[in-house]
Parts: C-alpha cells; sequence; structure tokens
C-alpha cells in the first residue's frame, strides 16, 4: 500500500523520466540534421566516423548511431578504404 506522498513522488520521477526522454530525443534529432546538413555542404569529400565525432565534439559511439542511422534512411553512403579498412562515408 503507497501513501499519497509515495504517489506523487512516483508521479514526478514518472514526469522526470518523461521530459529527459523527450529532451535527449529532441538533442539527437538536432545532432543528426547537424550532421547530414555537414555532409551536404561538403558533398564530395568522405569521412570517417571518428572525424564527425571530432569536429561535432561528440561520442564515436554517439556519432556511429547517428550516421548508421542516415545510411540505413539512404542519405549516406559507405565504402571501405583499402589501405587502412576504414569505413568512409558521403552524402548521396
Amino acid at each position: 500500500v503507497h501513501s499519497l506522498s509515495d504517489e506523487i513522488n512516483l508521479t514526478r520521477i514518472s514526469y522526470g523520466i518523461e521530459i529527459a526522454s523527450e529532451l535527449r530525443n529532441t538533442l539527437e534529432r538536432g545532432m543528426k540534421d547537424n550532421i547530414l546538413k555537414y555532409f551536404k555542404e561538403h558533398p564530395t569529400e568522405v569521412f570517417a566516423i571518428r572525424a564527425i565525432a571530432h569536429i561535432f565534439s561528440i561520442s564515436k559511439s554517439f556519432t556511429s548511431q547517428i550516421i548508421e542511422t542516415l545510411e540505413q534512411e539512404g542519405k549516406l553512403i559507405s565504402g571501405i578504404e583499402e589501405k587502412t579498412g576504414i569505413k568512409l562515408f558521403q552524402v548521396c
């Protein structure tokens, strides 16, 4: 049996989680849009995940997640550099 005080606290926690989730989604969409814009501004260049992570000062894992999504959406194409084996990406 929960008291009214416990229910209010659980409601606040739930609401806080919803706000945090929405904020994260908004930030991810914004970063995805910025990265795609950057690729479009440099249409003849190819970039490694590490380079994009450095340019935007974000983690490589977060960059990888965004770039893989953009590739799945057909907005980026990728290829492997023969000498290094590094996967490179370019705007379609």
